[in-house]
């Protein structure tokens, strides 16, 4: 039998952080940026696939904002296309999305949740 395809979304994460220790939000090379972080989690959680991985426009990123170095915010809203990792028809939509928050936190630095 032919492995079931994850499907992917659109979906949206709204994120808290304290940028002391970032050069900002937006993708910077050579820089710590509170976007690659994000990025990175999503890979690590299998939400970004290696293809689209450190190339933003291949899974649609888009932010509600950009800060500048140090900044911090209580709710900042991204969007991207992922995978369901968590996807299974015997459960919710919210509780998928709830055990890939859980997922997604747990590879994010704890200034990030």
């Amino acid at each position: 039998a032919a492995e079931e395809k994850v499907p992917k979304r659109k979906l949206a994460a709204l994120i808290g952080f304290l940028g002391s220790k970032y050069s900002g939000f937006q993708v910077n090379p050579a820089k710590r940026t509170l976007q690659a972080e994000i990025e990175l989690a999503l890979f690590r959680s299998g939400i970004l696939s290696a293809t689209n991985f450190g190339h933003p426009s291949k899974c649609g990123w888009s932010n509600s904002a950009r800060t500048d170095k140090g900044v911090h915010a209580a709710s900042q809203v991204c969007s991207f296309k992922g995978e369901m990792i968590c996807w299974n028809d015997q459960i919710s939509q919210d509780e998928q999305l709830e055990k890939m928050r859980l997922i997604v936190n747990s590879n994010l630095p704890s200034d990030i949740q």
